[in-house]
């Protein structure tokens, strides 16, 4: 009987470190898909907008993380576009909206408001004409994605034939997906219960 214990052993010791590599994997995968879903308050995007005339390092920085971060703080950049007196922060906001990828509209909506604002001033005339052509900008950018009529009527009868096919498909992917965070969390406690249920079979013929 003695010879076998120590196989058992060194089984069961296995069966704990696989045990904690899948615990730690879980968790791991489990953070990543927490941090992909992280959304920043109006207090942190404002932090992030940069307010000199020279930027140095740092506001770089910040500005490309304002950029990065997309369509979802441009309601919380268009606010306080026109709020702001700074009109060097207003011409950075007005950057942050053109370098951005995504939606504009909201951007847009905000430039509009912010050129009915009247100021004369010199530094804000330059700003106004910055908006301006950031306008132009984003509606050329929203006419090339946007099909043209001759495109339309070109592909229209293919479009109205495969209509149905996604209509049929889209029930199937919308229940076989679910919640990021839930799906995780199935999959931890799987992994416990199988590995929990490993190790007491090991250790039940270990006695």
């Amino acid at each position: 009987m003695q010879p076998e214990s120590f196989p058992i052993h060194m089984r069961t010791n296995a069966l704990f470190r696989s045990f904690l590599i899948l615990l730690m994997a879980s968790f791991a995968h489990f953070h990543c898909v927490r941090s992909e879903e992280k959304t920043f308050s109006k207090g942190e995007i404002l932090a992030l907008l940069p307010r000199g005339i020279d930027m140095d390092p740092e506001d770089m920085r910040k500005a490309e993380r304002l950029v990065s971060i997309g369509p979802s703080a441009h309601e919380v950049l268009g606010a306080e576009l026109l709020r702001l007196d700074d009109w060097t922060a207003a011409s950075n906001i007005i950057s942050v909206f053109v370098r951005s990828s995504g939606d504009k509209s909201i951007a847009r909506r905000y430039l509009v408001r912010f050129l009915e604002i009247s100021r004369n001033e010199d530094p804000w005339t330059n700003v106004r004409t910055q908006a301006a052509a950031a306008i132009r900008k984003l509606e050329v950018a929203q006419t090339a994605q946007s099909p043209t009529q001759k495109e339309i009527d070109t592909h229209g009868p293919e479009q109205s034939i495969q209509m149905p096919k996604l209509a049929e498909f889209k029930p199937a992917l919308t229940t076989s997906e679910g919640p990021p965070s839930s799906t995780s969390w199935r999959i931890i406690v799987v992994l416990i219960v199988a590995v929990c249920g490993l190790l007491w079979m090991a250790l039940k013929r270990r006695s």
